[in-house]
């Protein structure tokens, strides 16, 4: 969520709500002193998945950035038959 008025917030009513947002860019877009924390995070992440211990959401994975893959993708997005992350591949 990258903004909201204080109106979308009304049907949380009296209820106990956090709103965090966490972006993975956040050292780099404002600099920060400890931005090589950022390559470790992404290192871990990266050890993490070669040893199959965390898995992606991807679900659908479309080769070539042409007009038939992402037809192809708007359309199964636009079905609402996509679960989880549709990659585009080959930028």
């Amino acid at each position: 969520m990258d903004s909201f008025s204080s109106g979308e917030l009304t049907p949380f009513g009296m209820k106990s709500v956090a709103i965090l947002r966490f972006t993975m860019v956040t050292r780099p877009l404002y600099n920060t002193p400890d931005m090589g924390v950022q390559g470790e995070i992404l290192r871990k992440v990266a050890d993490l998945g070669d040893a199959e211990r965390v898995r992606t959401t991807a679900t659908d994975l479309t080769c070539g950035i042409n007009a038939e893959s992402l037809r192809k993708a708007q359309a199964s997005k636009e079905s609402g038959g996509t679960r989880g992350k549709l990659v585009l591949k080959g930028f």
